[in-house]
């Protein structure tokens, strides 16, 4: 993550940090008695604060930064490396002038107090980033809250570095506080040094690079503290106490802290290769429990289940059958030929049969000359992939070493397996989703085909009422009807039902819609049309499926209505008050395709009276079903007509579906459901009449 420089130098800590530098400038060169002890105090506070502005901006550059463990103690062994190299100038830059005491220092001019000011400076944010570093060690992985014991030793060693003063010549009536401070702090820091939780986390690899640097950070934090601790940085300790003794502090806690690092490191070690496994097991479980949730195909999901039962198993080499028994073909093999498979499985097909339903540990125990050496197993685990009861697969593992599965390996093995055997049931329940949603599309798509089948208009007679619906049972149906202007003038229209439902009926419908529209243009006669058409659909119809219809026209003069029926319902005609059933004779379209079905077929003229009434229906009204599955019937539907004999059509059709509902509720529509309406009226006025739908 890079770091915006504006937006640090628009932070309020590094305006406290810049203001903490102009001060302590002002107070270093202004020609002031130094050796005071209120002026000494002032200046190491102002070297504190100076000091704590800038562990906060380092802290928050390192929040951002989000740093491994291993790489903040190599940040801490930077910053003993710098203090050394400072301590170790100043050392020699002393030495090679011969100065000593504030006097000489002053005397020297404003070119060495300059240059121990920096150095001071540079020291300072030296042990600033080290300390802040080691803070984030010291909480990194802790489960118990040591916030008070922290605080409580970082509390003492700012009042220790601010008591250095004390332990000048000058104050040395004072030098107890000093000691005192000291002494509890340096316990503080030995106690605190105990808290270390985060190396457990570490592999072998980051532990053994751990040991080095950590003996690194001794090394140069014993020779930061024995430098302080000689005469030759006196210099520094009268520039400022404070730092001298935070140098001091720094490095009891670098030698004391990285001490017990190192030895509680070292003891690690021997454990640190089963920790890698289980680590490794860990990640790898929780990377196949995401791909739980995600979009892949079976054939991908077995690649990747394979590849990470290889570390989650401890196995040498593995495989799956996607399928519910052991004689179908292994898939995706790491490690093992498909030779060396299909033997061992066929070795476990053996002793177990060809669908075992337990997970099984077994030596194969076969060897021949054709066997390569790189691919003799010693132990195979297998366990099936069950999902609701049902086999979806084998999990196959195999180790070469002479070592049986132990039981953290099997709970592991049957753990992965687990996760697997979800994982490809969602895999398969995708793919069937996704499946099912290209049915649904193109279902929407044959929906929107058949209703534009159905006319969007009835055609608008001088003296008839027309109304007509059609419901299907499914997305798409097999029922049908149409109007057409026959070549004669007359108006003629066709109500059908096709045998079966869905998809397959709708395709029949959509053919002999055509068929009809088409032969309509050719004759006149509903009977001859229907002959024809009972020929045409020879060529597609199978004994499967039939066809039942009702042709009728209208006379130009709509005083007459002639009408064949091929096999279908009644049609219904109420006059003065009563309903009858008329029954022209005739066969089913595509039941019989010779002489039987014309000869069969009865063409009848009936007078269309005024308030006559005729009802054509498909069986999807007569069937209607409730939920204790019984049938609507032809009796019920003759008490609606009647019931409401004198309404409109459109009115009629609507009461007539709304009594289905009401009895079906309970219940699922198990038929498409088609209803036209006709009646006669004198001197009607009326526009064009909309039908009811899909």
């Amino acid at each position: 993550m890079q770091l915006s420089v504006q937006e640090i130098l628009k932070s309020i800590r590094a305006q406290i940090l810049f203001a903490g530098i102009l001060g302590l400038l002002i107070i270093q060169f202004l020609p002031l008695d130094r050796g005071t002890f209120f002026v000494i105090l002032l200046s190491d506070v102002l070297i504190l604060i100076l000091g704590y502005a800038f562990a906060l901006n380092v802290l928050m550059v390192l929040k951002k930064l989000n740093k491994k463990p291993t790489e903040l103690v190599q940040y801490i062994l930077a910053s003993s490396v710098v203090m050394f190299v400072l301590l170790f100038l100043e050392g020699r830059i002393l030495s090679g002038t011969g100065i000593s005491g504030i006097g000489k220092l002053q005397e020297s001019g404003l070119l060495m107090r300059a240059l121990h000011f920096t150095a001071g400076v540079i020291l300072l944010f030296a042990a600033g980033t080290w300390f802040v570093m080691q803070s984030e060690l010291f909480f990194l992985k802790q489960r118990k809250n040591l916030k008070t014991y922290y605080q409580a030793m970082l509390f003492f060693i700012l009042l220790t570095a601010l008591s250095a003063v004390f332990n000048l010549q000058q104050f040395d009536d004072y030098q107890f506080i000093h000691i005192a401070l000291f002494v509890n702090t340096i316990i503080l820091i030995t106690i605190n040094s105990f808290r270390i939780s985060w190396i457990a986390f570490l592999d072998k690899k980051e532990k053994k690079r751990l040991l080095l640097i950590s003996v690194g950070i001794i090394v140069f934090s014993t020779i930061n503290l024995v430098r302080l601790a000689g005469d030759d940085h006196i210099v520094l300790e009268q520039f400022s106490p404070a730092i001298y003794l935070f140098g001091m502090l720094i490095s009891i806690y670098g030698i004391a802290y990285f001490g017990f690092l190192f030895f509680t490191t070292l003891f690690h070690l021997p454990t640190a290769e089963v920790f890698d496994r289980k680590t490794k097991e860990i990640s790898s479980m929780q990377y196949f429990s995401r791909l739980i949730n995600q979009a892949l195909d079976p054939g991908e999901l077995s690649e990747t289940a394979a590849e990470l039962a290889l570390t989650v198993c401890g196995a040498d080499a593995s495989w799956l059958i996607t399928g519910d028994n052991l004689t179908i073909a292994p898939v995706a093999t790491r490690n093992i030929s498909s030779k060396t498979a299909d033997r061992i499985n066929s070795v476990i097909l053996g002793r177990n049969g060809n669908q075992p339903q337990g997970t099984i540990y077994m030596q194969p125990s076969f060897t021949g000359s054709d066997e390569a050496a790189d691919e003799r197993f010693q132990f195979v685990a297998v366990r099936p992939l069950k999902s609701h009861s049902r086999i979806n697969g084998y999990l196959f593992t195999a180790r070469k070493v002479n070592l049986p599965y132990d039981s953290e390996e099997m709970s592991a093995f049957e753990t992965f397996s687990d996760y697997l055997s979800i994982a490809l049931e969602n895999s398969h329940l995708l793919a069937e989703s996704i499946e099912k949603e290209r049915l649904e599309r193109e279902l929407d798509v044959a929906r929107e085909i058949q209703r534009k089948l159905i006319p969007a208009e009835l055609p608008v007679m001088r003296n008839i009422e027309l109304s007509a619906l059609f419901i299907p049972a499914f997305e798409v149906g097999g029922d049908y009807y149409d109007f057409f202007e026959l070549g004669n003038g007359d108006t003629g229209f066709v109500i059908a039902d096709v045998s079966g439902k869905g998809i397959s009926a709708a395709f029949i419908m959509a053919e002999i819609r055509g068929i009809f529209a088409t032969l309509s243009r050719m004759t006149d006669s509903p009977r001859e049309l229907m002959i024809r058409t009972n020929q045409i659909l020879k060529r597609s119809l199978d004994r499967r499926h039939f066809v039942t219809a009702v042709f009728c026209s209208i006379s130009d003069r709509q005083d007459e209505i002639r009408m064949v029926r091929a096999g279908h319902l009644p049609i219904l005609r109420l006059r003065e008050g009563s309903v009858e059933e008329i029954l022209p004779g005739g066969i089913g379209l595509g039941l019989h395709y010779g002489e039987l079905f014309g000869s069969s077929l009865e063409e009848i003229s009936l007078e269309l009276k005024e308030n006559d009434v005729f009802i054509f229906f498909t069986d999807g009204i007569t069937e209607a079903k409730n939920g204790n599955m019984e049938d609507f019937g032809m009796s019920a539907l003759k008490d609606i007509i009647i019931k409401h004999q004198t309404l409109p059509a459109e009115d009629m059709a609507n009461k007539i579906i709304q009594e289905i509902t009401l009895f079906s509720e309970s219940g699922t529509q198990h038929d498409d459901i088609t209803l036209m309406i006709l009646r006669r009226r004198k001197n009607l006025q009326t526009e064009t009449i909309h039908h009811g739908g899909i």
